[in-house]
């Protein structure tokens, strides 16, 4: 049995999700459609209000799209800048890597960089390729299980499909990439996601307490990230001893007042690390011998979150719903008198129009019209089905996988290479590319019979006219 992200996730993680992506696209387009409103209607001083409306249109949308291109840029800096981790290179870093991908049950390692900085500082960054980036400072003011703790938390940023809302959001503003003025959607965007922002913060907290089998490492690696240099430590003791109800509670505010960015986490984790929920974690990473029932969580999604997610449905549906209405409702039929001519419609007036009534078949004067324009009609319809080359992966976690065994296969690391395919194909077993590229795998690692059967899978999945289906045919032939 295998741990997966939903096995730590905390749970107000997806509703704030929903409810905070659906505020920041609702703000988004508000503040749009008031400039576009200033810059079209000019309530006040048409000049003036046009050229404020359209400055500041242009300011938002450029800022936003300036800031996802300096990301992009930002992100090929850092990994210029730093040093790839591997088992010949910060070994140290290697060996906690590999054991955390193992208790978090990732198939393989994620790229990670140390960057020549001497602060503790860890993060992650990606759209297609997501990777990990830790600092000299981390790696030489940590003890091991702390270090652990470290990338524990950013393995569940990128298992649990944090690093695309991090990256696009929070990145620009975090790293400066340019005057908060100009970030405008980032800003919007954040305001709006800062309860899910929290939410995936202490999901990844309890991976990284499952990873390191506690609380203690966890906590001291936070408070060495936020910590002052010239003052003394946190001592962490008496928060992360077993406490009763009323000590725990009178414990925990002392903590939020005297350490407030990591106060409230510990607390959390605290909660999470002395309930049933995290013993049934250990239990299936192996290290309690007992069967994994299911526990309930200690945390509660909250209220909040479902209001936002009401509230915002209104909004959208209200008027959606009655532009339906409107568009759908039935027209107003006027009403005639009866006159003494008028008279019941006959079904035999039909034989005026030259059509026998008997002939049911032919009492329809389109029908052979609709019979004759069908074959046509098919063919429109087979021509909007999807081909099978373009069958690949649908979602980020598969093109993520996918990724990872592309740069695997390309560094030689066909064992790696294979779990992580062996994962994606569990997954969709529809991607071509990856029974491809399983099929060079097995064949570099002498396993035959599953190369020929790969390659088959990949010839049943492409069209005759694709490179991959051709090459795959010609690998068959050889091979058999």
């Amino acid at each position: 049995m295998r741990l997966t992200a939903a096995d730590y996730k905390h749970p107000s993680e997806l509703p704030s999700f929903f409810a905070g992506t659906g505020l920041a696209l609702t703000l988004l387009i508000a503040v749009e459609a008031l400039l576009l409103w200033l810059a079209i209607a000019a309530p006040i001083a048409p000049t003036v209000s046009r050229t404020v409306g359209i400055v500041l249109l242009v300011l938002l949308n450029t800022g936003g799209i300036a800031g996802f291109v300096r990301t992009r840029a930002y992100h090929r800096s850092l990994r210029a800048s730093g040093r790839p981790v591997g088992p010949t290179r910060m070994a140290r870093v290697h060996e906690a890597s590999e054991e955390v991908a193992r208790r978090l049950g990732l198939p393989a390692t994620p790229p990670i960089h140390v960057l020549p900085m001497d602060n503790i500082d860890s993060f992650s960054l990606g759209l297609k390729t997501r990777e990990v980036f830790i600092t000299e400072g981390l790696v030489e003011q940590l003890d091991d299980l702390e270090l652990r703790a470290a990338l524990a938390h950013e393995f569940a940023h990128l298992r649990g499909g944090h690093v695309g809302v991090l990256t696009l959001v929070w990145t620009p503003l975090r790293a400066r990439l340019l005057h908060p003025v100009l970030l405008g959607p980032q800003s919007l965007a954040r305001m709006a996601m800062q309860s899910w922002l929290r939410a995936a913060e202490l999901s990844a907290d309890r991976a990284a307490a499952i990873a390191t089998r506690g609380m203690e490492p966890v906590a001291h690696w936070l408070s060495a990230e936020v910590a002052d240099p010239e003052e003394p430590g946190l001592d962490l003791h008496r928060y992360l001893s077993y406490l009763s109800q009323e000590q725990w509670r009178a414990a925990a505010e002392e903590l939020r007042r005297s350490w407030p960015e990591v106060g409230a986490r510990i607390a959390e984790l605290a909660r999470f690390v002395h309930s049933r929920k995290f013993a049934r974690c250990l239990a299936i990473v192996g290290d309690l011998k007992i069967a994994p029932a299911e526990a309930d969580d200690p945390a509660a999604a909250g209220v909040m979150p479902w209001v936002a997610i009401g509230l915002l449905a209104g909004i959208w549906l209200a008027p959606l719903t009655i532009a339906i209405t409107l568009a759908l409702g039935e027209p107003q039929v006027p009403t005639t008198t009866p006159t003494t001519d008028s008279r019941r419609f006959d079904p035999e007036m039909i034989e005026d129009y030259g059509v026998p009534p008997e002939d049911a078949g032919a009492r329809n004067p389109f029908a052979s019209r609709e019979r004759e324009e069908e074959p046509a009609d098919q063919a429109d319809a087979a021509d909007t089905l999807p081909r099978l080359e373009d069958t690949g992966p649908v979602t980020a976690t598969e093109e993520g996988l996918l990724e990872l065994a592309r740069q695997h296969k390309d560094r030689g690391e066909y064992d790696k290479a294979k779990r992580a395919l062996d994962d994606l194909l569990v997954r969709n077993p529809t991607i071509a590319e990856a029974h491809y590229l399983m099929a060079w795998v097995a064949v570099e690692l002498g396993e035959r019979e599953r190369a020929l059967a790969e390659f088959q899978a990949t010839v049943n999945l492409t069209e005759p006219d694709t490179q991959m289906h051709q090459e795959a045919a010609q690998a068959l032939e050889r091979m058999e």
